[in-house]
């Protein structure tokens, strides 16, 4: 998996041009968070109790499983399952202009292997250098910090709301 890692750290940044896909987006589902009608996951709580969370899911929708639909969804929400139907995963951007911003031939915002890697939380900090991973941090801090410290807490490693 190759990445241009200061690029994709420059488009994530709260002023790049995926930015608001992270930050404005945890920022508006937050606000939300204690709605009756809001079930606000975080990918690493989820990753932790996939079966857990499926329940979760079901109950908050009102929906009763039988111990093999259970299993099944279960087994269709799992980093295996996914990597066996990748192309059911991949974004496509079809009215997109942006000329060399994304994969031109396909419309792709993330090409095929790119999307569904090891499912594995902060895998991807990896790629980065310290200098990087202290700059996101930083925007973090900016950003989430600024509007509540549970907030920056939840935002950067999930747990209870």
């Amino acid at each position: 998996w190759e990445v241009d890692a200061e690029r994709r750290l420059q488009e994530g940044l709260p002023d790049g041009i995926l930015g608001k896909f992270y930050f404005g987006y945890v920022q508006e589902w937050w606000k939300l968070r204690h709605e009756p009608n809001v079930l606000l996951l975080h990918y690493s709580d989820i990753r932790k109790d996939l079966a857990g969370t499926i329940t979760n899911i079901a109950s908050f929708v009102g929906v009763t499983l039988t111990e093999s639909e259970h299993a099944k969804v279960t087994e269709r929400c799992s980093i295996a399952h996914m990597k066996q139907n990748e192309h059911m995963f991949l974004g496509t951007l079809p009215l997109n202009l942006d000329k060399g911003m994304w994969d031109q031939g396909t419309m792709r915002l993330i090409s095929p292997k790119e999307m569904i890697r090891t499912g594995q939380v902060n895998k991807g900090r990896g790629l980065f250098t310290a200098e990087q991973v202290e700059r996101w941090e930083r925007a973090e801090q900016e950003v989430f910090g600024a509007i509540d410290p549970d907030l920056l807490q939840w935002a950067r490693k999930g747990g209870d709301l």
